[in-house]
């Protein structure tokens, strides 16, 4: 399960998240905390996907527009 962490003197929030067999973290450039935790979500669906061999070319660019479209930001 994804979670979320603060770095100190940073507005935004960190995820935490599996990627296969090692855990990954990455700055979600997110102020809100609940915007954060849906981005980091969709990460580690992305990431167990990919594990799988599930992961196509149009799964990519939808995922990519569902997190620009989630930001404020036009679709790819």
């Amino acid at each position: 399960m994804a979670s979320l962490r603060r770095v100190p003197r940073s507005p935004f929030w960190i995820a935490k998240f599996r990627d296969g067999d090692t855990v990954t973290f990455r700055s979600t450039k997110q102020k809100n905390k609940s915007d954060a935790m849906q981005i980091a979500l969709d990460w580690e669906r992305l990431a167990n996907q990919t594990s799988r061999g599930e992961v196509t070319q149009a799964t990519v660019i939808k995922f990519a527009n569902e997190l620009l479209e989630r930001v404020g930001q036009e679709p790819v």
